[in-house]
């Protein structure tokens, strides 16, 4: 084995193991940050769905910011760091367009009210007569 074969894998080494160590600081900023957002909803009183909207749109630019991130490293030939960047986005993403319908409440069978009766649950458009509730 020559010299600079010897060179050549000791390099190959040490770019995968920095690929590996910039994989995981990326997580761990990504994570903290992740918690911090969390604790936010947390404090703010999860549960109100248009309080909750704006940390969700946040949650969907930082899946934005992370996907483009995971891009770079590809490109980069960083595949450790790109591939985990890759998946956090696609979580990212995935928990905030989950909250966003669940604030907007589309995740339900699509009617409301009582069945359409007219009764007092039932969704009018205007609070005018009961031929303007659906259903009425």
């Amino acid at each position: 084995m020559t010299n600079s074969a010897r060179v050549n894998g000791a390099q190959r080494a040490g770019r995968v193991a920095g690929d590996v160590l910039l994989a995981l600081a990326l997580l761990a900023a990504e994570a903290a940050v992740g918690a911090i957002v969390l604790f936010l909803l947390i404090m703010d009183g999860w549960g109100e769905p248009a309080e909750d909207r704006p940390f969700l749109i946040a949650l969907g630019v930082g899946a934005a910011l992370t996907a483009t991130c995971a891009v770079f490293l590809l490109r980069a030939r960083l595949p450790a760091a790109g591939l985990t960047q890759g998946l956090l986005a696609v979580a990212f993403a995935g928990v905030a367009l989950f909250g966003i319908a669940a604030a907007d409440g589309t995740g339900g069978t699509g009617g409301s009210g009582t069945g359409g009766t007219g009764g007092p649950g039932s969704a009018c458009r205007s609070g005018g007569d009961s031929h303007e509730c659906l259903g009425g």
